[in-house]
């Protein structure tokens, strides 16, 4: 037998090809189940989806979003529950940006203008001038949240009017919010609602962070 058959020769072997690059503008189709996309919301909102590393809104809340969450796009490679807004990972816990300051507070809300006509209430539910009495059961930076005996949808735009004394005749710190998760409360029939920040100005940011601040027991 030909020996020539049985070897060949390394120079004349044929060289494997290397991987194919990738164009510019292209990508991959990825694989079943291997990473699935979704949308996180705020710093109160929960999915119950697979999820992990998160993208921000560089817009900002509200901006270029097509629910107008105001959300983090969510690439996400492996199942743990995600608390959308910041990309932080968890399961079954609230994560947020800032600390949260749990308080009660009596509060005023009411549906934003431009949501009024969509959401209306039955007739005694509000005043006057369509405001609910509310309780603020907890603040940060970013947002607050408060138990309602209505329901707001989530999405819709309402405005928040929280006392900063304990005289009325003060001008209550006001502020618009959006609403990012709502769950009814086991203990009497009431809404638990969750709601982050939006069309914040320099004033009112420094307005939050004054009351951060009287929380923390730090204010001179």
């Amino acid at each position: 037998m030909n020996p020539e058959v049985l070897f060949t020769k390394p120079e004349h072997r044929a060289e494997r090809p290397g991987p194919r690059p990738v164009q510019a503008g292209k990508y991959r189709k990825p694989l079943a189940g291997s990473k699935a996309r979704c949308q996180g919301h705020d710093t109160l909102t929960k999915l119950d989806r697979p999820c992990g590393l998160a993208r921000s809104n560089p817009a900002g809340p509200g901006v270029g979003s097509k629910s107008g969450f105001g959300k983090s796009e969510v690439h996400c490679g492996h199942s743990t529950p995600l608390i959308g807004g910041n990309g932080m990972a968890h399961s079954g816990l609230i994560v947020r940006r800032s600390v949260r300051h749990e308080i009660v507070l009596p509060v005023k809300v009411r549906v934003a203008p431009e949501h009024a006509e969509d959401i209306r209430f039955a007739k005694g539910v509000t005043d006057h001038d369509g405001w609910i009495d509310c309780d603020l059961v907890d603040f940060a930076a970013g947002g607050a949240g408060f138990v309602a005996t209505v329901f707001f949808p989530r999405g819709c735009v309402i405005e928040i009017q929280i006392p900063t004394t304990g005289d009325e005749r003060q001008e209550p710190f006001a502020c618009r919010a959006r609403v990012m998760r709502i769950q009814m409360t086991d203990r009497r029939p009431a809404y638990l609602v969750g709601t982050a920040f939006v069309d914040m100005t320099e004033d009112q940011v420094a307005a939050v962070s004054a009351l951060l601040d009287c929380l923390d027991g730090t204010h001179s």
